[in-house]
């Protein structure tokens, strides 16, 4: 039982106490290309990307404006005319 990462009531300095051995849980996402489980970890560099070709799907898919990003009241054509 040494290896399991004690309560916050037995050890309050940063879940560190002596004998007991740091364990981190790993941070699992969906690839947002394929829907693949990628760690979520610096040894990933692709990530949120499970690799380089779903990264560059989904570069892809921004330069062809398949993805936007909403915006609130846009100007109507008529409305800058009023401002000259």
């Amino acid at each position: 039982m040494r290896n399991r990462v004690p309560s916050k009531a037995k050890c309050r300095s940063n879940w560190r106490c002596a004998g007991f051995k740091e364990q981190a849980m790993a941070t699992i996402v969906d690839c947002p290309t394929c829907g693949a489980k990628v760690e979520w970890a610096e040894k990933n560099k692709y990530r949120p990307f499970c690799s380089e070709r779903c990264k560059q799907i989904d570069l892809g898919a921004w330069a062809e404006e398949k993805y936007a990003i909403p915006a609130v009241n846009l100007p109507q054509e008529n409305d800058q005319d009023t401002l000259q």
